[in-house]
């Protein structure tokens, strides 16, 4: 556990986050593995105030950039025939980063809340990067809702999800 005194670099930052780009996708043609897809290609970057302060939004899509063409790759050098479908969001109450890989056959994203699809993942990035929670929730700032919720509170709220389809060049060219 690192102190105060000892503030982790820019560098050390995405040192720690060298085995994501390497790591190996789980690819099916099968839309019945939706569950073993989410679980095996799911990655989170946690981010605090201090990480926050040393990377900016290009760092992140640069780092993110490298994974993707990793998995592009993998996909390529695959006997697979479909795309991918890459997809972010910010956990608030976890302060992660997360992303995730999955059949781009697939007609809908695994979420239980509803969803805001946003254009660019800056603005995945942006929420993530100037979270007031980064450090966590303050006790001060918690209450009570049990017995409180009805549907109408349930509804308000909308995940931010960026999505981007990523095409298999060599299926479409018949490799």
């Amino acid at each position: 556990m690192r102190t105060k005194e000892s503030k982790m670099t820019k560098e050390q930052f995405f040192k720690n986050l060298d085995e994501i780009v390497p790591d190996e996708i789980y690819l099916t043609e099968s839309l019945d593995e939706l569950d073993k897809e989410i679980q095996a290609n799911h990655w989170s970057i946690g981010i605090d105030s201090d990480a926050a302060q040393l990377i900016n939004n290009h760092d992140l899509q640069d780092f993110l950039r490298k994974v993707i063409q990793n998995r592009v790759k993998q996909l390529e050098d695959s006997d697979k025939k479909m795309g991918l479908l890459f997809y972010i969001w910010f956990d608030e109450q976890a302060c992660n980063l997360n992303f995730n890989l999955i059949n781009s056959e697939h007609e809908h994203l695994p979420f239980g809340a509803k969803l805001e699809f946003v254009d660019s993942i800056d603005q995945v990035i942006n929420d993530c990067l100037k979270s007031k929670y980064l450090d966590g929730i303050s006790w001060n700032e918690l209450k009570d809702v049990s017995g409180e919720m009805d549907k109408n509170d349930e509804s308000e709220f909308k995940l931010k999800v960026y999505k981007e389809k990523i095409k298999n060049t060599k299926a479409q060219q018949g490799v």
